[in-house]
């Protein structure tokens, strides 16, 4: 007879993913800056004339623009260019060949800009001049001559000192737009030297004039160039009393003229210098023009008979207000006539050019002051013996706010001004061209150009608190300052709690931004960034209000940024950036890291990391682990390429270790960095010698590099962004070129290195991974963007952190479906549910963004443990229920046991433990635990008969376990009592092959 005893425990597999939802998403709209501004403005032998000057656009901040209208006042064409700066391109004058090109001069990205356009508008070449200290260089005047050659001057600065030192700059290109020559002058002082106009003779010699320190006060400096850039004389004056300058210079047959002003010992007068060609004798003694006070001559014209018209403003006594007065002297430089204009107002009247026409009229334009404290617009002609005004036209804009005439040229019978008018808050000022008959003063039209304006708000970084609060940190265009720091904070329910603007004290035009937040426990923020060239690092109160400011401007007191921020166990904030090492042309950023205090600001201490070859080094990212060591990740120049670096100081800012990673081609870059129990996981790219591999790289708490990873594809890849969860399990997303376009990229690796999974998300012709979290249930969520026709929308993807399969996918593309893109993600875990925040920037109009953060919650199932009883065998499998996407870490107290949904108790196990169960991720606070009981393996043994007789009756039994449940199966019989109980009865009907079998089952 068999005897045969069986112990089965079955569990039941439970699947499911969490479903998530859009909880909100909450849009910020800040202020319009919708400046334009017209600066010059020409004509040619057709009627057309043509304006220039500056408008914002969306996306692109401040561009130089190009209006040109027939006869009539229709535009014929407008042209924008943009520089990759986004606040200094501009048109500063204008001018026009015979054929209709134009020609402009001005600034785009900090450096000289002079432009080419056909009839057309079409741009045939732009050159730009960027002088010997790399730094900003404005032109400010332009002329053409016969051969179509184009000089332009202004200011260059010579160093990148902080002092102000602006030499004169003289630039000659020919026809085609290439650069013939450079001519420089730096005054005595070594200061700030400026040429303010420039003229040219019949024979191509060209006149430059301005004001250079001498250096104890500013001289009138007028320099002669032969058509080679030749230095043919210069001419200084000096009063002696104080400043000297020249504003305004023409040339004809019989010398050079040159209006400026002078100070007297008590004021200011005008001036007027002449001088001949050969520059051997002044034509004339300076001739001053004192009207009892302050008196500034601005502009300078020259009429046909050699007679010269000068105009600026002046005072009749000290303390007055300004009044536009107009002189005219012969060609020996005695004053002929003088001619005031007073607006009725009796304020300060300003003019800005002026011109003269064949009969010897001349026309002024400019400003003058109301009652109510704003500008209008003002043109005025004055007769040829100056003793009348014919006419003055005062043009105020609808807005009623600041008005003004910037300059002024004459079209056959009419007189055509280009200023600056404001219409009101929606466009803010415009470009007005405006033309009167110049007989009578009656307006014959006036054209309005209004840009589109820029209003985007982009946020950079995010950081969600323990209350669920989100906060967010960028830029923000404001009208009249441009980039503003923006810094928001929001609900856990969306709605703004409190948004804040920080305008640099010094900074009317430049640009502030905010590239890194952080809160700390009790809701202050900090925040970093830049505030015009330096390094800006902000406090505020939780509930907005600012606590301190601080700035670092570097050792070559140039370029600084901060771009990214911590805090220490202590709460104090850290932040790490680039900043200029000397006032050298050559960049070599050092990556600097200063810790403040919390309280008040102070600094605490300064580290500074300047590699081998005194180069460009920058950070990328920033972390610090819980004894306040800081960890940095970025790059470093070595020799001619980049090297991959990480840093670490330790709470007290020393250095503690540097490492740098390159393969032979260089050009490496770490973009993001990790510290998990003393490692140290550092992300990004490195190049192949075609193109760039993703780089995935491991260092102990010492530095040693542990090992390092690539990923290599069809063509450049790279990490972008990395999380890592409890396991030390690392997540890092990125793209892919796969051959014909781009896709997101997001990975998986172990601890050791190992690559888990990697899957690729293709949903556009380019799609991209920017940013990388891991929720509290182990899932991953990446975002970025995907091209979606012409313009991108927010990608958002989760992935099954235990195998990478997609669980779920979403697109954002707002209504208007143009450029969306989100920039960052964070996820905040309490209990079992998970908040996942993003934000980004979000085009409600073309190139127009606006901040976008928008959270997404999931509930994850609560665990369980099976079995259910308390006591079971060593060798028992004990399973978690309650999501089988996920990732788990078994542990018994902090002793981690297995990674996966399945913990089978070892063999040699018994007594009483204590087992628990949660997500990989480490940032839940939900488990489940179990305690059990673990008794041995049971040994079965069935008693009773087993030499028995047909149809007779025999009991068998078992050993009795507490709360066992007992199913007794016979062969060759049937029991007649005891089912379910340790002791049973059986009669036997068979006559061979007989058994009894019982299967006890633990609960």
């Amino acid at each position: 007879m068999k005897l045969r005893f069986l112990l089965l425990l079955t569990a039941l597999a439970f699947s499911g993913a969490q479903a998530q939802t859009q909880q909100w998403i909450t849009r910020y709209n800040g202020a319009k800056e919708n400046i334009d501004r017209g600066n010059a403005v020409a004509t040619d032998a057709s009627g057309n004339i043509y304006t220039g000057g500056y408008s914002f656009t969306k996306g692109e901040g401040r561009n130089a623009v190009i209006l040109k209208y027939n006869a009539s006042g229709a535009l014929q064409w407008s042209t924008l260019y943009n520089t990759t700066s986004d606040k200094t391109d501009e048109v500063k004058d204008i001018a026009v060949d015979s054929a209709g090109n134009v020609y402009v001069t001005g600034v785009g990205n900090s450096n000289y800009l002079t432009l080419k356009l056909n009839a057309s508008g079409t741009v045939l070449w732009a050159s730009s001049y960027n002088g010997l200290g790399q730094d900003y260089d404005e032109a400010v005047d332009i002329a053409i001559d016969a051969s179509g050659n184009v000089y332009v001057t202004g200011r260059s600065d010579r160093d990148e000192f902080v002092n102000i030192n602006y030499d004169y700059a003289t630039v000659k290109y020919n026809a085609a737009g290439v650069q013939q020559w450079v001519s420089t002058y730096n005054g005595t002082g070594n200061l700030d030297d400026r040429a303010n106009a420039l003229a040219l003779d019949a024979s191509g010699n060209v006149y430059v004039t301005g004001q250079s320190f001498n250096p104890a006060n500013e001289d009138a400096v007028t320099i002669k160039y032969n058509t080679a850039g030749v230095q043919q004389w210069i001419k200084i004056e000096n009063r002696g009393f104080g400043d000297d300058t020249g504003e305004a210079i023409v040339a004809d047959a019989s010398g050079v003229y040159i209006a400026g002003e002078s100070f007297n010992g008590n004021d200011y007068d005008y001036v007027t210098y002449k001088y001949d060609l050969a520059g051997t004798a002044a034509v004339w003694s300076p001739v001053f023009f004192n009207d009892g006070a302050t008196d500034r001559g601005v502009d300078i014209a020259l009429d046909s008979g050699g007679n010269i018209y000068v105009t600026g403003r002046s005072e009749t006594a000290a303390g007055n207000f300004y009044d536009i007065t107009t002189i005219k002297y012969n060609s020996t430089g005695v004053q002929q006539w003088k001619n005031v204009y007073a607006y009725s107002d009796g304020l300060d009247d300003r003019p800005s050019a002026l011109t003269v026409d064949a009969a010897g009229a001349c026309y002024i334009t400019g400003r003058v002051a109301t009652a109510g404290l704003t500008d209008n617009l003002v043109v005025l002609k004055c007769n040829a013996n100056g003793t009348t005004q014919v006419w003055a036209q005062v043009y105020n804009d609808t807005g009623n706010l600041d008005d003004s005439g910037l300059s002024v040229a004459l079209t056959g019978s009419s007189v055509v001004i280009a200023g600056v008018g404001y219409a009101g808050t929606a466009t803010q000022n415009d470009i007005l061209t405006i033309k009167y008959d110049a007989a009578a003063g009656t307006q014959q039209w006036l054209q309005r150009f209004n840009g589109t304006g820029d209003n985007t708000d982009r946020p950079r970084k995010l950081f969600v608190d323990a209350a669920g609060n989100s906060y967010l940190a960028g830029y923000s265009l404001q009208t009249g300052t441009n980039r503003d720091v923006m810094t928001i904070k929001f609900s856990p329910a969306g709605s703004i709690l409190w948004s804040q603007i920080y305008n640099s004290l010094i900074n009317t035009d430049n640009v502030d931004e905010g590239f890194a937040i952080i809160a700390d426990n009790s809701g202050n923020v900090y925040v970093a960034g830049i505030a015009d060239n330096d390094y800006l690092t902000l406090k505020y109160n939780s509930a907005g209000v600012l606590q301190w400011a601080q700035i670092y401007n570097g050792l070559g007191l140039g370029f600084d940024e901060a771009l990214s921020i911590g805090l220490d166990p202590a709460g104090n904030p850290v932040v790490t950036g680039r900043s200029d090492r000397d006032a050298t042309a050559v960049i070599n950023y050092d990556i600097v890291t200063i810790k403040y205090s919390a309280a008040a600001g102070t600094v605490l201490w300064t580290a500074t990391y300047n590699g081998a070859s005194n180069g460009n080094d920058r950070p990328e990212c920033m972390t610090i682990d819980a004894a306040g060591n800081v960890y940095i990740g970025g790059r470093t120049i070595a020799g001619a390429t980049e090297d991959a670096l990480v840093i670490k100081y330790n709470n007290l800012g020393v250095q503690q270790w540097a490492s740098t990673y390159s393969n032979i081609f260089g050009n490496d870059r770490i973009n993001a960095i990790e510290q998990n129990n003393n490692n140290v996981y550092a992300a990004g790219f490195v190049n192949n010698g075609t193109n760039d591999d993703a780089l995935l790289l491991k260092y102990n708490a010492l530095g040693v590099q542990q090992w390092v990873k690539t990923f290599i594809d069809a063509g450049e890849e790279r990490f972008y962004d990395m999380d890592s969860d409890s396991l030390q399990n690392i997540y890092v997303s990125g793209r892919t070129y796969t051959g014909s376009d781009f896709d997101a990229l997001t990975a998986k690796y172990s601890s050791a290195g190992v690559l888990k999974w990697l899957s690729k998300y293709n949903n556009g012709p380019d799609d991209s991974g920017n940013d990388i979290a891991v929720d509290c249930a182990g899932f991953v969520w990446t975002t970025g963007s995907s091209l979606n026709g012409s313009a991108d929308d927010v990608l958002i993807l989760k992935y099954n952190g235990k195998n990478g399969q997609q669980v779920w996918s979403s697109l954002y593309n707002y209504t208007d479906n143009l450029y969306d893109q989100a920039y960052d993600v964070a996820v905040r875990g309490s209990g079992n549910t998970n908040k996942i925040y993003f934000t980004g920037s979000s085009e409600s109009v073309a190139g127009q963004g606006d901040a976008f953060m928008s959270l997404y919650q999931e509930t994850s199932p609560l665990l369980t443990i099976t079995p259910a009883g308390s006591t079971v065998c060593a060798g028992t499998s004990l399973y978690v229920q309650g999501a089988s996407l996920g990732s788990f870490v078994w542990k018994e107290g902090s002793t981690i046991l297995a990674t996966d949904t399945v913990y089978t108790i070892p063999a040699a196990v018994t007594g009483t433990h204590t087992y628990t169960v949660q997500w990989t991720s480490g940032m839940c606070n939900t488990s489940a635990s179990k305690t059990v009981t673990v008794i041995p393996p049971i040994q079965p043994l069935v008693t009773g008969g087993t030499d028995v007789c047909q149809n007779g009756n025999y009991t068998y039994s078992v050993a009795p376990i507490a709360g066992t449940t007992y199913l007794w199966t016979v062969t060759g019989g049937t029991i007649v009592s005891g089912q379910g109980t340790p002791t049973i009865t059986v009669h036997w009907t068979g006559s061979g092959g007989q058994s009894v079998t019982c299967v006890q089952t633990l609960p």
